[in-house]
């Protein structure tokens, strides 16, 4: 009505009037027409289909509907539950008995018990396999099923029973709110600080300035820095952390829906003070991303590993009626020097693809002098850092076999592969090194080349090795 009446009173410009206005107004008109249909359709379908559907179910359909035209799997609807569960993913917060769990030819395990929780009080051990739950047998069983199983009703009780060597036990473990430490840190041989980061959650910048502080007063002269298998989370955090490694500069750049640009800033830090290291993987997402990429354009860190997840995008979120929420894309977002992340992900500085040559890697470009790697049938432990993982090496004939990739990352060598000879080549100073797949000294295991650890330490010298019943030890001083 306001814009009829406002080109009837300026006659004299009644056909610029309408050239300006009509199309706004067709639009509007557009609009009102579908919103009617909409709530037409809602109404006869929630009255009459022979269904019955219900007229929540009938919204959450409606509006996944609107969401899935957008093509993005970043904009996402969730109901209370489905946000409190979102929230507790980030958060690490979970409810069970207690444990991290492995699998197995054997089957499940426990590699980690979690401080304050049931198994904790029950005196379960890492190495505890699981084979029964309330009674029945969950031998042979997925893990994500024996998980399911085990898992329940905060305040509810579930019977477990373990086998510990040859001992077999029963334990009633109460499902308890469990925290996961979003934050780990420890001084490695070699005064090389290690702090994994595994959620940008509300307090990982807390935790991370306070485990920094402390390796620093333990006599930490570098710093390795884990972001592999990190999914991101909050950019407050992502900002906070990156205060922590320089004073301060541009975080990110982005750019909304109408190409508009602004960039987010980081004040008020200060300089981290020894070299530092990155690792990186194609699980480290989102604001990973962002404090991995800020960090490499600064040459504030050496990043290894491997490529990226890719999101380079910022959704915000926003509340709806009834506990719901709307988790929405908002803008894109670059480095500071503006290399896209988005569907690309971050290259690493030092392409490393075995997790174990990771860390030997990161450990040797932090400067640790040494670097030595023990590994049994459910862990590896590197310079001190133990970690769950069952296919370090191999036994086959009285032969051992170790993965290349590792093996080369202790003699400080690159791995290259060789398609023209199906084999893979080891590069160290202006020395090659070519190792054949048809060789009878290698194997293929786990996706990738495994090879006979002796005869490798008959290329290279500098391995050191030995082998005392299921522990494997390798270790190399200096590079």
């Amino acid at each position: 009505m306001f814009k009829k009446t406002f080109s009837v009173l300026l006659v004299s410009t009644v056909t610029a009037v309408q050239l300006l206005v009509a199309p706004a107004a067709f639009a509007a008109q557009k609009q009102e027409t579908a919103q009617t249909q909409l709530n037409e359709v809602y109404e006869l379908i929630g009255k009459l289909h022979v269904s019955g559907i219900s007229n929540n179910k009938l919204t959450e359909s409606a509006i996944q509907g609107m969401i899935s035209t957008l093509d993005d799997p970043y904009t996402v609807y969730m109901n209370a539950d489905e946000f409190k569960r979102f929230n507790d993913d980030l958060e690490q917060n979970y409810v069970g008995i207690g444990v991290r769990v492995g699998e197995d030819e054997q089957g499940m395990y426990i590699t980690e018990v979690f401080s304050g929780s049931s198994a904790e009080g029950a005196s379960l051990q890492p190495g505890d396999y699981v084979t029964a739950v309330e009674g029945q047998s969950v031998i042979g069983l997925p893990s994500a099923e024996i998980i399911n199983q085990i898992t329940g009703t905060e305040g509810t009780f579930v019977n477990v029973t373990f086998q510990r060597g040859t001992e077999a036990f029963t334990k009633k473990l109460e499902r308890k709110a469990v925290k996961v430490p979003v934050v780990t840190s420890s001084l490695l041989s070699g005064h090389v600080g290690y702090i994994r980061v595994s959620s940008f959650s509300q307090d990982a910048d807390e935790l991370f300035a306070q485990a920094l502080a402390e390796l620093k007063k333990q006599g930490a002269r570098s710093l390795v820095l884990d972001l592999r298998d990190n999914g991101g989370g909050l950019l407050d955090t992502a900002q906070n952390l990156a205060k922590q490694f320089f004073r301060e500069g541009v975080l990110m750049n982005t750019k909304d829906r109408d190409n508009i640009g602004q960039t987010v800033t980081v004040s008020g830090g200060q300089d981290l003070g020894i070299p530092a290291v990155v690792l990186v993987n194609s699980y480290s997402a989102s604001a990973s991303e962002v404090l991995t990429g800020a960090l490499q354009d600064y040459d504030i860190a050496k990043i290894i590993g491997t490529r990226t997840f890719g999101k380079g995008s910022v959704q915000s979120v926003h509340m709806l009626s009834g506990g719901a929420v709307l988790k929405i894309t908002i803008e894109e977002y670059m480095t500071p020097k503006l290399r896209q992340v988005n569907k690309k992900g971050l290259e690493p500085d030092v392409l490393v693809e075995n997790s174990e040559a990771q860390l030997v890697t990161a450990l040797w470009e932090a400067g640790a002098d040494q670097v030595s790697v023990t590994a049994d049938k459910h862990y590896v432990e590197v310079n001190g850092l133990k970690q769950p993982d069952t296919r370090v090496y191999l036994e086959q004939d009285a032969h051992v076999y170790a993965p290349v990739r590792l093996l080369a990352a202790l003699a400080g060598a690159t791995v290259k592969w060789n398609e023209e000879e199906n084999g893979v080549e080891l590069l160290l100073g202006d020395s090659s090194t070519l190792l054949p797949m048809s060789a009878e000294y290698m194997q293929f295991a786990y996706n990738g080349a495994y090879i006979d650890v002796a005869e490798f330490a008959s290329r290279f010298p500098q391995l050191e090795w030995s082998k005392n019943g299921e522990q494997l030890r390798l270790a190399v001083k200096g590079k």
